[in-house]
């Protein structure tokens, strides 16, 4: 029964780290039947217009800059060069959303790639995470005295409820880059404008960054569930292997197996949900964006 709970427990993490997956690699366009992509698309098109507004100022301070004399506004280069630079902003700005999809569709590819090496994908395509407790770790339990077997309830219940909580936090990061997401493609069309002028082109460089670190998020969160996964499997530092019981020589009793295994556990889904809140710091670091 006790490991049961835990059992449970776990059950609940993984079937919330499918759904992890799923939203790692769904399509932001289709997702709850498009209704926060609409509203996306709301404010991405009120957005445009402030945004064409600012690049055209951009680019009347460009032109009087450039153009020191009254005489020089009569040569035709220049106004051609003005026109060009008005058409380009507004084709950047108008479809600049489906640019930015198609840089998310691009790190959703290599993050499937990574999740089919890893084989968190099944055959079918559908996303796949499974961990279980050890047979040895019900063993344990099973022949302990009964005032231990009180004390392993209490803590595989504290266990419990501390794996509920990471996995809240697990789905919290997850869906918190998910409205990054949301949020800079509907800001966007402020930061692209300012690409139109070298003096401001900054912002948009800044902005850019911002957003493919968002989209590697992804990868590296897939790499920090496969390494979580092999470090849970590989039985942890209680020496399951070696021989049970108080009875043998050198051997590690029950109770420690029992608690040790707890405590690690423990300490590996605090590692996981730290690991996961600072992707972003970590992308930073690795790629310098």
């Amino acid at each position: 029964m006790i490991a049961d709970i835990f059992a449970a427990a776990l059950e609940f993490f993984c079937d919330k780290i499918d759904m992890f997956l799923g939203i790692l690699t769904t399509d932001i366009t289709t997702f709850q039947d498009g209704a926060i992509w609409q509203a996306v698309s709301a404010l991405y098109d009120a957005m445009v217009a402030m945004g064409i507004t600012i690049a055209g100022m951009l680019i009347w301070i460009g032109l009087l800059q450039s153009t020191s004399r009254y005489a020089e506004l009569k040569r035709g280069t220049v106004w051609l060069q003005f026109l060009i630079e008005v058409i380009l902003a507004n084709a950047i700005l108008y479809y600049g959303k489906y640019l930015l999809l198609e840089c998310i569709k691009i790190g959703q590819g290599m993050t499937k790639r990574m999740m089919n090496v890893t084989g968190m994908v099944a055959d079918d395509g559908t996303s796949i995470f499974h961990i279980t407790i050890p047979e040895q770790l019900n063993d344990a339990i099973g022949r302990m005295r009964i005032t231990r077997q009180i004390g392993v309830f209490i803590i595989v219940i504290i266990a419990s409820v501390w794996i509920v909580i990471s996995t809240c936090g697990v789905l919290l990061s997850v869906y918190g880059r998910l409205f990054n997401m949301y949020l800079l493609i509907a800001i966007s069309p402020l930061p692209v404008s300012t690409v139109i002028s070298k003096s401001t082109r900054f912002v948009f460089y800044n902005f850019l960054k911002t957003f493919l670190a968002v989209v590697l998020e992804a990868l590296v969160m897939v790499l920090v569930l496969y390494l979580f996964q092999a470090f849970f499997t590989s039985g942890f530092n209680v020496g399951w292997s070696r021989s049970m019981g108080s009875g043998s020589t050198g051997a590690i009793s029950d109770d420690s197996r029992v608690f040790g295994y707890m405590a690690e556990m423990s300490f590996l889904f605090l590692m996981l949900f730290g690991m996961l809140k600072g992707t972003d710091k970590l992308v930073n670091r690795v790629f310098g964006i």
